[in-house]
């Protein structure tokens, strides 16, 4: 709902969303939604930082040494590169 109308006035789906938040913010009915949408969001969570687990090649990380600063360029390109 919030896509389609963000679409119609040329904004990214994710504005739309976050406008549409917004204003849902400001109503009566702000409790209930924030009941029925926070497992929801846990659930898309947990979902992101799973595959983005799945995503790193630990393999790459022995390589760049035992300091974690050497570490996120190898995570950056390991999560960036295509399959």
């Amino acid at each position: 709902l919030a896509g389609i109308g963000a679409e119609k006035i040329h904004l990214a789906e994710a504005i739309g969303a976050l406008v549409l938040g917004l204003l849902l913010a400001e109503t009566s009915h702000h409790k209930r939604i924030v009941q029925m949408v926070t497992p929801m969001r846990d659930l898309f969570g947990a979902v992101f930082f799973f595959t983005f687990g799945m995503s790193i090649d630990y393999r790459v990380l022995p390589a760049y040494g035992n300091q974690p600063c050497c570490w996120w360029p190898p995570l950056c390109w390991a999560t960036s590169s295509p399959a």
